[in-house]
């Protein structure tokens, strides 16, 4: 059995519109939430059919239904984990599919409600891109299909990855940048 340990202490901090860090792929634990029954109940609540990325449907949804969310400083929580497994760990693939849902369904009602703002599809566009760069060593084609779903949403879309990352795309694009990253990755698990 492993000791317990504390890992590093997160402090989510306010943010200016928090629907748009939802979108841009900024988490919060629910259990560090508390919302007002209206709210759940305009949100229309969890949905049952996602495997994974569930709180971060929900947390959308109530933004989207127009829930006032604030920030309360200095209040915490404890996140409890037991190993190193976790619904978002324990399938790589299933996350990334129902985080890909998850996106498709708030562009969608941003959509419908004439919402879909510049800032919303940028930050739409940094979660595909996350989405892309995590299918890169599992499936090309769905890389290539997140990648290009990042570029329709954001045109100029311009990656903040590390330094020597994003300077590899700006001389050499996406496929040679991914590439060698993907390259780092494998030699590092061996090395690791």
């Amino acid at each position: 059995m492993q000791s317990p340990w504390l890992g590093d202490i997160q402090v989510s901090g306010a943010r200016g519109d928090v629907l748009e860090s939802l979108l841009a792929g900024w988490w919060v634990a629910p259990v560090a939430l508390l919302f007002r029954r209206k709210a759940v109940i305009n949100s229309g609540g969890w949905d049952e059919t996602l495997q994974a990325g569930q709180d971060r449907d929900f947390f959308i949804s109530v933004a989207l239904a127009g829930a006032d969310i604030r920030y309360q400083p200095g209040c915490f929580s404890v996140y409890r984990r037991y190993g190193d497994v976790t619904v978002s760990t324990a399938n790589l693939l299933r996350w990334l599919e129902n985080h890909q849902r998850l996106l498709q369904k708030a562009e969608a009602r941003l959509a419908e409600s004439g919402r879909l703002s510049i800032r919303y599809r940028q930050a739409l566009a940094r979660s595909h891109f996350h989405l892309a760069r995590n299918y890169y060593d599992l499936d090309r084609s769905r890389y290539a299909q997140s990648l290009q779903k990042t570029l329709s949403l954001s045109p100029h879309f311009r990656p903040s990855e590390s330094p020597a990352y994003n300077l590899l795309w700006r001389i050499f694009g996406f496929a040679v940048a991914e590439r060698l990253a993907s390259y780092k990755r494998r030699v590092q698990r061996k090395l690791g």
